[in-house]
């Protein structure tokens, strides 16, 4: 059973569109009942830090026909990520890389992954996280964060060569 996660979801546009596209490619899904069940409460889980987004998004996954989506409230690149370390199979997310942050209000976790306080790549260290091994992203990136000079971008880049399946 796969765990679907955006982030930074915002309007949870990621996670409806991956609603939508399971409906119509896999209509067998909704004729098992623990696969039916499955995609209305564990499938999407959404954070955001925004309170006005987070509504937003959960009304858009209650009105695009997902029960009852894990959309909930967190600061995703300050939080430390134990709990959710390893968890999901897919990451689908078009994060904000606006930016640096206050290197010590950043998650310790991300650090080890990539030490810098720019959200761009501490956004890839948290989908690196987040990932169970063999699962995917497909995230939308800025100019620059697969060719920027500084050492967190080489460290990141090589990581993500070397260690990972990096697509383009």
């Amino acid at each position: 059973e796969d765990v679907i996660c955006d982030p930074a979801a915002g309007t949870c546009g990621f996670l409806v569109a991956a609603g939508e596209y399971l409906r119509e490619k896999h209509p067998a899904l909704f004729r098992d009942e623990k696969l039916r069940k499955h995609f209305h409460t564990g499938m999407f889980n959404g954070f955001e830090f925004d309170p006005t987004m987070l509504r937003i998004g959960s009304m858009n996954m209650t009105l695009h026909g997902v029960d009852n989506a894990n959309v909930s409230y967190r600061d995703s690149l300050a939080q430390e990520h134990d709990r959710d370390a390893g968890r999901y199979s897919m990451i689908l997310a078009n994060p904000p890389f606006a930016g640096s942050l206050d290197y010590d209000a950043t998650a310790k976790d991300l650090q080890q992954i990539v030490k810098t306080k720019k959200t761009e790549l501490l956004f890839f260290s948290l989908f690196l996280r987040l990932l169970k091994t063999g699962g995917r992203a497909a995230v939308v990136v800025p100019d620059g964060v697969l060719s920027g000079s500084s050492k967190a971008h080489q460290e990141l880049r090589k990581l993500l060569v070397e260690s990972h399946r990096l697509e383009g």
